[in-house]
């Protein structure tokens, strides 16, 4: 252990992925090659499998799948392999892939926790993506997936458009479906107290224009449950696959929905994440004092020294791979960036101190709470993920957010956009049945 942190202190940064980040710096479109441009200056971006397990369970009223996926039979071992293996060559280590297709937890679980374990022997950072039904009524296989297969962080998928849960109705109210999210969280709690690991999770749904209005119900249950999930990822519905059409919401509707809830204005481009049309996201530290809440933005809108320290902290992290490792690795990679770059913890300092004289009005709470041992902090994220259906592709914008895609799949030995996957017939010309 010891030589681990002398290695990450004296050389905080991999050249493997300082290669793959000045490869991936070239392909996006020059005019998005800015200093806040998160993609391809600090991370890759992220990537996903495809056809592992293409059949679900589920009969979704929104579904990016084909129409022959349910007569896929699963993937064989070394495709999924050489998926893994294109993923690390594109990515290099440290890169978060999503293990999905239609849905991975059918699999034996033994054939998934084979999976896990080959992404992590390749450096790769997996999530599995799921609709959750599997692993609530078979806790077991969840556990394996964490013990054996190294699992540590989860997407579990919830919302109206969702046909086959277990001894759950249909029906069009996402209120009505907080008591499955409770039951998602207290096995996520479970699971973490039976094996003693860590599981970071996020949860997910499809917004379209049945639900939009009833968004609060699901931001009011995730800042409940902050200690189970701490990614809310809300993604406007797409026409692609066997999607009905209960579409006609944007990213920014959906944004703005969002902003109305929490009675603020948020930041949707703290930094860029790839093409702004693309994603909007913004990171928060919620401050649970007892009762109490104080949800702080990391960056603030219009707040310039702050995207300033953004750009600069893309700039120092480069190469630097702290994605998933301990805490004490953590500390020694930052330390060994620190000695580099002295001025940098200076401008930090100063950000903070500046920060901490704008909010000094929920101090004397902070500390009221800290004392009685009931202040608790946790960092969220919001985030909405806009893809494109297939009408968008082919247009300027269109093809600028294919260029700048930040989320991609391995396809005969190349990573391919996502939306090109799924808004196309790219998806149906890989199964086999």
């Amino acid at each position: 252990m010891f030589a681990t942190l002398l290695r990450s202190f004296l050389s905080p940064r991999s050249p493997d992925r300082i290669h793959a980040l000045q490869r991936r710096w070239s392909a996006i479109p020059e005019s998005l090659r800015v200093a806040d441009q998160m993609i391809g200056s600090y991370v890759w971006g992220c990537a996903a499998t495809h056809g592992v397990h293409e059949r679900c369970n589920f009969g979704c009223t929104a579904c990016y799948l084909g129409s022959r996926a349910n007569q896929q039979k699963p993937m064989p071992f070394e495709e999924i392999r050489e998926q893994i293996d294109t993923m690390r060559r594109h990515m290099g280590p440290g890169g978060n892939i999503q293990i999905t297709s239609g849905e991975v937890t059918l699999l034996p679980v033994e054939d998934l926790v084979r999976i896990l374990s080959y992404a992590r022997t390749r450096q790769l950072v997996p999530m599995v993506m799921t609709h959750g039904d599997v692993v609530l009524h078979d806790p077991a296989y969840l556990d394996r997936l964490v013990t054996e297969g190294g699992l540590t962080k989860i997407s579990i998928h919830v919302d109206i458009t969702q046909r086959g849960r277990k001894g759950v109705a249909r029906t069009d109210s996402e209120r009505e479906l907080n008591g499955i999210r409770d039951r998602m969280a207290a096995m996520l709690r479970d699971c973490r107290k039976r094996t003693g690991r860590k599981l970071k999770a996020a949860t997910t749904l499809t917004i379209n224009r049945r639900n939009l209005a009833q968004l609060d119900h699901v931001v009011t249950w995730f800042l409940d449950n902050l200690d189970a999930f701490r990614i809310l990822s809300l993604q406007p519905q797409a026409q692609t696959g066997r999607t009905h059409d209960d579409g006609g919401v944007t990213g920014g509707m959906v944004w703005r929905r969002l902003e109305e809830i929490l009675g603020t204005r948020l930041d949707a481009h703290p930094f860029k994440f790839g093409h702004p049309d693309c994603t909007w996201l913004t990171l928060i530290l919620a401050m649970e004092l007892g009762r109490r809440r104080i949800l702080l933005q990391a960056v603030r809108p219009d707040n310039r020294a702050e995207h300033r320290l953004v750009a600069e902290l893309f700039r120092h992290l480069g190469g630097v791979d702290l994605n998933d490792q301990p805490l004490s690795v953590t500390i020694a990679k930052v330390a060994g960036l620190l000695l580099r770059h002295p001025l940098l913890l200076a401008r930090v300092a100063a950000c903070a101190v500046a920060r901490s004289w704008d909010e000094r009005r929920h101090i004397p709470a902070v500390i009221w709470a800290a004392l009685r041992g009931r202040l608790r902090l946790r960092a969220m994220a919001f985030v909405v993920h806009n893809f494109m259906s297939g009408a968008e592709l082919d247009t300027a914008v269109g093809r600028e957010r294919l260029a700048a895609c930040s989320f991609k799949v391995p396809l005969h030995g190349e990573m391919v956009s996502m939306c090109r996957m799924n808004a196309t017939d790219l998806r149906e010309t890989t199964y086999k049945v």
